[in-house]
């Protein structure tokens, strides 16, 4: 059976610039790109999820926190005169709506950021250069993205670890399982802290 493509490689790029604009300058508009893009990967891709896989990708998010954690502790002492996302301040404070956070934060964005950095953008980089500078490349971005230095190291090596998921799975679904249960678990830790 063939696969149907909507776009073709040249048409891939395009897409791809002018979804990272309206991700960076525009960002109500992001969730026409995760639709574009779903629409896109469903016609070519089996987009299923093996208990096995997910039981792999786990253990090895569960270790990848170990290494989370000793960033996080390194950071905060090398930079303590930063400041923290606003966002974060925000929460600590209580001046929130926890319900729109737990939302958008555990849910929402994992589907976008990961449509976007690693669907689009990776693949994207991945087609004119090698997985190591193509993943490189793109958890730079995602790391300045966050416009926050005291979590730019954290946010680059979570980066890169959510690129190796999807390259080791090949399905951007496990990608996104991990960056929500990443988030959840740093909401819970910024509420309970």
């Amino acid at each position: 059976m063939q696969s149907i493509q909507i776009f073709d490689r040249r048409e891939w790029y395009i897409l791809t610039i002018i979804g990272l604009f309206l991700f960076l300058f525009l960002n109500e508009l992001c969730i026409l790109i995760t639709i574009i893009y779903a629409t896109y990967t469903t016609k070519s891709k089996n987009n299923t999820i093996s208990l096995r896989k997910l039981i792999y990708c786990s253990i090895q998010f569960i270790l990848f926190l170990l290494i989370i954690l000793i960033l996080s502790t390194v950071c905060k002492n090398v930079l303590p005169e930063f400041e923290e996302q606003s966002v974060v301040s925000k929460i600590r404070d209580g001046n929130i709506d926890y319900f729109e956070v737990i939302l958008f934060t555990c849910l929402i964005i994992p589907i976008i950021e990961e449509t976007i950095f690693r669907g689009l953008l990776y693949r994207t980089f991945k087609t004119i250069t090698c997985y190591g500078i193509s993943a490189i490349i793109s958890s730079l971005i995602f790391s300045i993205f966050h416009q926050n230095i005291l979590t730019f190291v954290i946010l680059f090596f979570f980066s890169l670890f959510v690129t190796y998921i999807y390259e080791k799975f090949g399905n951007l679904l496990y990608p996104i399982l991990v960056h929500s249960a990443f988030n959840t678990i740093m909401l819970l830790l910024i509420t309970l802290s």
